[in-house]
C-alpha cells in the first residue's frame, strides 16, 4: 500500500510539473508569436528571446532571418534612391544642355542671327554637344559599373609608368591655371590591375582636385611601393572632416558642374578588382585621396 502511494505521488508530481511546463512553454511560444506578428508587420528591429534553453535555437534562427531580411530591406532602399537621383541627374543634366545645342542651332537654321555670327554659334553647338556627349557617357559608365557589366582585363603593368602617362596630360593645363604638380613616383611598381582601370581613377582624382578644391596651387601626387598606395592630396581649403558620403553616386557640392560620379566611379573601379579608395584631411590644407592598389 505505502509503495502504491508513493507511486501515486510520484505520479501526480510528475504531472504537475509537467502541467507547469507545458504551461511555461505556451506563454514562451504565445511570446514570441506576438513578436513574429510585430515583425511582419514591419519591424524588423525587434528580437527573439527566450527563457528556455529549448527554444534558443528557434529564436536564434529567426533573428538571422530577421537581420538578413533587415539588411535586404536597406540595400533596396539604397537601390531605389540611387535610381531616383540617376533619374533625376539624367533628366536635369541632359536636358540643359540639349536644350542649349538646339536654341544655337535653331537660330542658326531660322537665320536669327547675323550671318558674322553663324560660325561662332555653329561652333558653340559643337563644344555644348561634346559636353552633352561626355555626360551621357559618364551616365552609362556608372551605370554598367552598378548593373555589374563592366569589362575588366587585369594583367601584370607597371604602375609607375602609367601614373607618368597620365600625369604628362594634365601638365599643360595644370601650368595654365598656375597649379604646380609635384610627382613622387618610383621607377618601377609592378600590380596586377585592369590598366585602364588605373588611368580612369587616377584622372578622376586629379580633375576632381582641379575641379572642386577651392584655392588650390598644389597638387601632389606619391606613390608607395611598400604600401602598395598612390596619394593624391592638394592645398586647396579642405575640411575638417571628411564624410564617406562623398563617394555616393550624384554627391555634388554647392555650384558644381560636374555629376557627382568620379569618386563613385573609382572607388567602385577599385573594390572591384579588391582595391580601395578613401579620404581624409591633407597635411597640404586640402583633401587627401588614398587608392588602395590590389596586392596581388
Amino acid at each position: 500500500m505505502n509503495l502504491f502511494k508513493w507511486a501515486a505521488v510520484v505520479f501526480i508530481v510528475f504531472l504537475g510539473t509537467g502541467v507547469v511546463f507545458m504551461a511555461i512553454v505556451y506563454q514562451e511560444v504565445r511570446r514570441m508569436q506576438r513578436l513574429l506578428a510585430e515583425a511582419i508587420q514591419g519591424n524588423r528591429q525587434v528580437r527573439f528571446y527566450s527563457h528556455l534553453s529549448l527554444l534558443h535555437p528557434i529564436a536564434a534562427q529567426v533573428n538571422i532571418l530577421l537581420q538578413q531580411l533587415h539588411i535586404q530591406e536597406s540595400n533596396k532602399r539604397r537601390d531605389d534612391e540611387q535610381r531616383r537621383r540617376f533619374i533625376t541627374a539624367i533628366t536635369h543634366d541632359l536636358r540643359t544642355p540639349l536644350a542649349s545645342v538646339l536654341g544655337y542651332l535653331e537660330a542658326v537654321h531660322k537665320g536669327l542671327t547675323n550671318p558674322d555670327k553663324k560660325d561662332e554659334y555653329i561652333e558653340t553647338a559643337y563644344y555644348k554637344g561634346l559636353t552633352l556627349l561626355n555626360t551621357l557617357n559618364r551616365f552609362f559608365e556608372w551605370a554598367k559599373l552598378d548593373l555589374h557589366q563592366e569589362q575588366l582585363s587585369p594583367q601584370t603593368i607597371n604602375l609607375a609608368e602609367t601614373h607618368r602617362e597620365v600625369l604628362i596630360e594634365f601638365l599643360p593645363g595644370l601650368e595654365a591655371r598656375g597649379i604646380q604638380l609635384i610627382a613622387e613616383i618610383p621607377l618601377v611598381a609592378n600590380v596586377t590591375i585592369d590598366p585602364e582601370t588605373v588611368a580612369r581613377v587616377i584622372r578622376n582624382l586629379i580633375q576632381n582636385a582641379i575641379d572642386h578644391a577651392l584655392d588650390v596651387t598644389i597638387i601632389r601626387v606619391r606613390l608607395d611601393v611598400n604600401k602598395r598606395q598612390t596619394v593624391i592630396e592638394d592645398n586647396g581649403k579642405g575640411r575638417p572632416e571628411v564624410d564617406d558620403d562623398i563617394f555616393e553616386p550624384f554627391q555634388r557640392q554647392r555650384k558644381s558642374k560636374g555629376l557627382g560620379l568620379g569618386l563613385a566611379i573609382s572607388r567602385q573601379l577599385l573594390r572591384m578588382q579588391k582595391g580601395n579608395l578613401y579620404a581624409e584631411p591633407s597635411a597640404e590644407g586640402g583633401l587627401s585621396f588614398i587608392i588602395q592598389w590590389p596586392s596581388a
